[in-house]
């Protein structure tokens, strides 16, 4: 039976006769033409085996360095370009509803507990100047008496009588916007802060405000107090809760303490600015948000004097009316 060898294809090998170069193979039999194996075969070269390209091209060294940024492809994939049009509106859909969690959830952590941890910190501040300044006048005390030796006591006909007095302390001035006024106390609803003058932004961020164009709590007039009804603390969140009869009591330094007793509520309109108005009798008006959240409306409390230096001067229950 023939043999019959099968013939490389023509290009340049490992020279069979061991020279260390490369030979180029006809195809028929090896010509005299040879390269040096250190350069790079032509652009037609066949290598016979692997073991021939490895040398002609060797590999990377195994120990150079993989770099790996898995985030970075993820934040790739993420925002790339979709080649589908749905799944480009539902990624879009989701990132927003994932940005508005994350301001609502910012929001609630603002309005139910950063904001009161600043209030409260406010609180403590005046509550420790409020303590500092509080001692009630007396407002009654005896006359003097004669002397015990004087020759009018050692008479016959002389009788000791002692005779009071009770004269009102002089109606206090307001003091400056964002200064302390008082204390305001509603045991009924576990309220207890302290008032500050003024209704803007940043007193209202520390305590409940007394309007400007008010009067001071306790005396003749009508005094109005405003506060937050959820955020920074919600000092007038449990407002609505209030009942006729509910007591009220207003405490500051050099005055004595000042008892009111509710006697109606309502909610109007912000523009209802008639709440707020002087009137006769010694009259309290606090108000806030309503509902809660919402500066749609206003809930509005007013109470009546029933016990207080000026109480003479309160308007009894039978002639006391709600002023809206």
């Amino acid at each position: 039976m023939l043999e019959t060898s099968i013939q490389p294809a023509p290009g340049w090998y490992p020279d069979p006769a061991g020279s260390g170069d490369l030979r180029f193979f006809d195809g028929v039999s090896w010509s005299k033409q040879t390269s040096p194996l250190s350069k790079s075969a032509p652009a037609f070269s066949t290598p016979i085996d692997k073991t021939g390209l490895i040398e002609v091209f060797p590999p990377a060294p195994s120990s150079s360095p993989e770099i790996k940024l898995p985030w970075l492809k993820m934040t790739w994939n993420f925002v790339k370009p979709s080649r589908s049009g749905a799944d480009l509106l539902m990624r879009s859909l989701g990132t927003l509803c994932f940005m508005a969690s994350v301001v609502l959830l910012s929001y609630s952590l603002w309005e139910t507990r950063i904001s009161a941890y600043f209030t409260a910190q406010a609180q403590n501040e005046l509550r420790a100047t409020f303590e500092s300044k509080y001692i009630t006048p007396p407002v009654t005390g005896p006359l003097a008496a004669a002397p015990v030796n004087s020759p009018a006591r050692q008479s016959p006909a002389y009788v000791e009588t002692t005779t009071t007095t009770t004269t009102p302390p002089i109606p206090p001035l307001l003091p400056v916007k964002g200064e302390l006024v008082g204390r305001l106390l509603i045991p009924s609803i576990g309220l207890d802060q302290m008032i500050l003058a003024g209704t803007d932004t940043g007193t209202l961020k520390k305590a409940p405000g007394l309007w400007e164009n008010s009067i001071f709590p306790g005396t003749q007039g009508n005094a109005m107090i405003a506060g937050h009804r959820t955020t920074y603390g919600g000092p007038f969140r449990h407002l609505n809760d209030l009942a006729p009869g509910d007591k009220i009591i207003f405490e500051a330094p050099g005055q004595p303490p000042a008892v009111f007793e509710v006697r109606g509520s309502d909610v109007v309109s912000p523009k209802q600015v008639t709440v707020g108005a002087q009137t006769s009798g010694v009259r309290l008006t606090l108000t806030t948000c309503d509902p809660p959240g919402s500066a749609a409306k206003r809930l509005v409390v007013q109470a009546e004097l029933v016990e207080g230096a000026y109480v003479k001067d309160a308007l009894p229950a039978s002639l006391w009316t709600f002023q809206s």
